[in-house]
C-alpha cells in the first residue's frame, strides 16, 4: 500500500513538473520586427533619434499609426524596433512609412521611398482564415484517394 501510495505521488510531481515546463499556447500577436539602416548627412547615423511609423495600403490609404519611439537608439546607422499597429492585415499589400528627426528635437523628415512589407506579418491573416478554400484538392489533385508513398 504504502508503495502504491509513493508511486502515486511520484507520478503527480512527474506530471505537475512536466506542467510546469510545457509552455503555454498564445495566440500570435501582431507585432513584428523592422530593422532598418539610418544615414545623417550621407554617413550611418548614432545617437538618439525620434521615429514615426505609419501603415498604408496600396491606394495610399493610413491604415495604422502613428507609433512613435522616441530618443531610439540608432548604432552605426542600424535600429531594429517592434511595431504593432493592431489587426490590419488582411492579405493586402501593406507599406510602412518612416519619419525621423534627432532626439533633440526639430522637424521630421518623411524617409522615402515607404517599404514594402513582406509574408511575415501576414501569418496572422492565416490563423484568423474563416474557411478553407477545398481541403480535398492539392494542386488540382484530390487527396481523397492518395496511395502515395513516401520515397526512402
Amino acid at each position: 500500500m504504502k508503495k502504491r501510495i509513493l508511486c502515486v505521488a511520484v507520478i503527480a510531481v512527474v506530471l505537475a513538473a512536466v506542467a510546469e515546463l510545457s509552455p503555454a499556447q498564445t495566440p500570435v500577436g501582431t507585432t513584428f520586427t523592422y530593422q532598418g539602416q539610418l544615414k545623417d548627412g550621407g554617413l550611418p547615423a548614432s545617437g538618439a533619434y525620434d521615429f514615426l511609423f505609419y501603415l498604408y495600403d496600396s491606394l495610399g490609404n493610413l491604415v495604422g499609426g502613428p507609433l512613435a519611439a522616441d530618443d531610439w537608439p540608432v548604432e552605426q546607422g542600424l535600429f531594429t524596433v517592434q511595431l504593432d499597429f493592431g489587426n490590419v492585415y488582411d492579405g493586402q499589400q501593406r507599406w510602412l512609412e518612416i519619419a525621423v528627426r534627432p532626439g533633440v528635437g526639430g522637424g521630421y523628415t518623411t524617409l522615402s521611398p515607404r517599404q514594402l512589407l513582406n509574408a511575415t506579418p501576414y501569418a496572422v491573416y492565416a490563423l484568423s482564415a474563416a474557411a478553407v478554400g477545398n481541403a480535398d484538392t492539392l494542386d488540382g489533385q484530390s487527396t481523397a484517394r492518395s496511395t502515395r508513398t513516401p520515397r526512402t
